[in-house]
């Protein structure tokens, strides 16, 4: 997989795209105008109202991201859409084992 060039994609411009993958704090996200896929990191702290969790994005996951003008190819996203659905699932290591 390999990332386009974003030179062609106003800075600024508000963008929707979906999580392709997620490696770290950095997510790749196939915007849904273009198909182009973007470097993005989240903007700030996000936090899932009821769920405990240490990362709020999953793959699949809708999001909306502005393209920065200063780091070439890279992305900043600034809204997760709400889930239409999802797995909930317990932590192995979490539990106590005996």
């Amino acid at each position: 997989m390999t990332l386009e060039n974003t030179a062609s994609t106003a800075p600024n411009a508000l963008l929707h795209g979906t999580v392709i993958k997620s490696t770290g704090s950095w997510y790749i996200v196939r915007g849904a105008e273009t198909g182009q896929l973007y470097r993005c990191r989240l903007r700030g702290k996000f936090k899932i109202k009821g769920l405990k969790a240490s990362n709020p994005l999953a793959v699949g996951d809708y999001v909306e991201f502005t393209v920065e003008a200063q780091a070439e190819g890279a992305a900043v996203i600034s809204h997760i859409v709400p889930r239409r659905n999802y797995i909930v699932r317990k932590s192995v290591h979490k539990t106590g084992h005996v």
